[in-house]
């Protein structure tokens, strides 16, 4: 609602885990792919840490693309569902590609078609499903693909980067040298 708003890590991992039993019951699965196509928020962090945790490959799209580039991106990735910021984005893609299966839009009217969820709508969904004790986080290898960054495509078409849940530790572990 456009002010700051604290929330505690608790918070943050509830809304996560409702989120994911969400994706989960969407038949988001271990190494299923899934975009996000948002400007960096809460929204987009929730979404993010939820695609991660059952095991599913994240594939962030910059949200400054244009339609083609996206729908380039969704089909060299095989993404099956597409989480994406507002109408005006979803509407950029014009043809979605057929393997995507369902759109999660985050913020304002939903289109009257039958790929679109409201992200509140799968948070209802997440709040209702059964809450389960190993739902993919907990059997994750650092060898596991955790996300596929394209480049910009500014000069040629994106490319895009595997990177693997190791790569992503191996950053944060590096850190501990400079703080304890």
């Amino acid at each position: 609602d456009g002010k700051y708003r604290c929330i505690t890590y608790f918070e943050l991992w509830d809304l996560i885990r409702q989120f994911a039993f969400a994706l989960r019951q969407m038949n988001v699965q271990r190494n299923t792919k899934v975009a996000l196509f948002a400007e960096n928020g809460p929204l987009w962090l929730i979404s993010d840490f939820a695609i991660l945790s059952l095991g599913a490959i994240t594939v962030p799209v910059h949200p400054s693309l244009t339609g083609n580039q996206v729908r380039l991106i969704l089909q060299n990735t095989g993404a099956e569902m597409a989480i994406v910021q507002n109408r005006e984005m979803a509407e950029r893609v014009k043809n979605w590609p057929d393997q995507v299966k369902r759109v999660i839009l985050m913020e304002g009217a939903i289109p009257d078609h039958p790929l679109v969820t409201s992200f509140n709508e799968a948070m209802d969904l997440g709040k209702a499903g059964p809450i389960v004790d190993l739902w993919g986080w907990q059997t994750l290898n650092r060898e596991d693909l955790a996300t596929i960054v394209h480049t910009s495509g500014t000069t040629d078409a994106p490319k895009g980067v595997m990177l693997s849940h190791g790569n992503i530790l191996a950053n944060v572990e590096n850190l501990r040298h400079f703080v304890p």
